[in-house]
């Protein structure tokens, strides 16, 4: 594996199948040279053997060798005194580390032990690509304004819900809500144990 481009919004990687077997879209990749590290997410995946014309002999040659990616990457930030910032001081030169982060390196970019201090913070989901809640900063996500959008089918009621019953069991939040579609009918009971509750036909 090999660092074969750098410029300051994305990087390439030259690999082949044996080291990046699994290497997906939106995989976090940690990038270092033992003294800056940077964290980036697969964005592009080129297979150079389909993309190559070739004449028959070539391609049985190349049948016997590895196949060649070039993995590409968004730059999303860099760990600075063990802590993922959003910002880039400094880039790594191309002699580096390379590899996919992992379910604890994941959760100490998200700072997750540091959320969990938190008295407010509540867990709203999982992450789809690793084994780590999801957790909310209560405090600062109540100071702020929020919406959530989505396709149809795709968990935005269920999100509003969780919201809702995590705000109610361990807040001491306010919440007005306007329910024109009837889709919280059922929070009803939870809420009048929980919350001042007022409904307005």
């Amino acid at each position: 594996m090999k660092l074969v481009k750098i410029v300051p919004d994305k990087i390439q990687i030259r690999t082949d199948d044996a080291e990046f077997v699994n290497a997906r879209l939106n995989d976090l990749i940690s990038v270092s040279d033992g003294e800056v590290e940077l964290v980036t997410q697969i964005c592009a995946i080129t297979d150079n053997d389909v993309e190559t014309q070739m004449d028959d002999n070539a391609i049985m040659e190349e049948l016997k060798q590895p196949s060649l990616k070039v993995i590409e990457c968004s730059v999303l930030g860099s760990v600075i005194d063990g802590e993922f910032k959003q910002q880039i001081d400094r880039y790594p030169s191309t002699d580096v580390k390379i590899h996919n982060i992992s379910d604890f390196e994941f959760g100490a970019i998200l700072a997750v032990d540091a959320v969990l201090k938190n008295s407010g913070a509540f867990q709203i989901a999982g992450y789809s690509g690793y084994d780590v809640p999801a957790y909310l900063d209560g405090n600062k996500f109540y100071q702020r304004h929020s919406c959530i959008v989505g396709n149809t089918g795709c968990g935005k009621s269920e999100t509003v819900t969780k919201i809702i019953e995590e705000t109610a069991n361990n807040t001491n939040c306010n919440i007005v809500i306007f329910d024109i579609h009837g889709e919280y009918g059922g929070l009803e009971q939870m809420l009048q144990r929980t919350l001042s509750f007022r409904k307005y036909e």
